[in-house]
């Protein structure tokens, strides 16, 4: 059941505050996973090799899904989490397109109804809805096995040009998980004094893309 009716709760629902970042923030913990030969080959496709010889890079597409959500989420309340510069808007294309195409391949056809109440002419849509899902928790479970450190330097190599900027711990790094700055300074200047970058979402989309 999928409980999305106008006055739901739940932790990633609601005005932005520490506690629903810190949820947001949990949903990407696993996201970036090694993988097997076999598993590519499954597929067709071929990834970058991992630096100490135990896979491949890969992310399982869902992360990236909510990634774009939490985006675009960010952008709805671009005061709060200090977006004091236009954000490239063909970020915001991609994101927007990616969702729709998603929603479109998977097509969830589980049946939206309607109630009468007795205040307004206009029938109400039910939106608890019975759906057929995947389990997160094994997902998630699956991807916490397969996880790999992204600020490992020995990790992400590339073959002519060294340590990939995700690697370098000193440049990429988030401000204790958060994605608000704790201070009044714009990311720059934040960056500047701390040596991290903050979890700011167009600082990051600037600075090396998308990490959570």
């Amino acid at each position: 059941m999928v409980h999305a009716t106008l006055k739901s709760k739940n932790p990633f629902k609601g005005p932005p505050s520490p506690e629903l970042d810190d949820a947001w923030h949990q949903l990407f913990v696993n996201s970036n996973v090694r993988v097997s030969a076999d598993d590519l080959q499954k597929i067709n496709r071929t990834s970058v090799p991992l630096g100490d010889g135990s896979g491949y890079y890969a992310i399982p597409d869902v992360y990236h899904q909510l990634h774009c959500l939490k985006f675009l989420r960010q952008m709805l309340y671009h005061d709060y989490y200090r977006i004091n510069k236009p954000t490239n808007p063909i970020h915001i294309d991609h994101c927007i397109d990616n969702l729709r195409q998603n929603l479109m391949c998977k097509a969830d056809v589980s049946l939206l109804t309607f109630d009468w109440v007795s205040n307004d002419r206009a029938p109400k849509p039910n939106f608890d809805i019975e759906h057929e899902c995947k389990n997160w928790e094994s997902i998630d479970a699956w991807a916490e096995d397969h996880a790999f450190d992204i600020f490992d330097e020995t990790i992400l190599v590339h073959p002519t040009l060294g340590t990939s900027k995700l690697a370098r711990g000193t440049y990429l790094k988030l401000t204790e998980g958060r994605d608000r700055l704790l201070g009044p300074s714009f990311p720059e200047a934040e960056f500047k004094n701390t040596g991290k970058i903050p979890g700011h979402p167009g600082f990051l989309h600037e600075h090396g893309g998308m990490v959570e």
